[in-house]
């Protein structure tokens, strides 16, 4: 199966939500942090953070003011309900834009 197949994005997303599990309730992690630190919802960016688009600055570290101007839109998106089913269109289309 390749990795940029609709088979492979789901099992990659279903990857990620399996691992948050662990975290919760009944996870092997499950004490390691508060419940209410968990994300109720998981957003796929489509590039990853970088000195190139102004994400990260010389030291590497975060450019805040940067990232959140650049994904308003997903920050937005990420409190609506349908968020958090992790494999939403959206992030099935941020993985797909990500792995060309």
């Amino acid at each position: 199966m390749r990795a940029d197949s609709a088979e492979g994005i789901t099992e990659a997303l279903e990857k990620v939500m399996e691992e948050i599990q662990q975290y919760r309730m009944g996870g092997k992690h499950q004490d390691m942090f508060p419940q209410r630190w968990l994300p109720s919802a998981i957003g796929i960016l489509s590039e990853s953070f970088s000195e190139e688009n102004h994400e990260l600055n010389s030291l590497l570290k975060m450019v805040r003011s940067k990232i959140t101007e650049h994904h308003t839109t997903l920050l937005k998106y990420l409190y609506t309900t349908e968020s958090r089913d992790i494999l939403n269109a959206r992030n099935r289309e941020a993985m797909q834009t990500f792995l060309k």
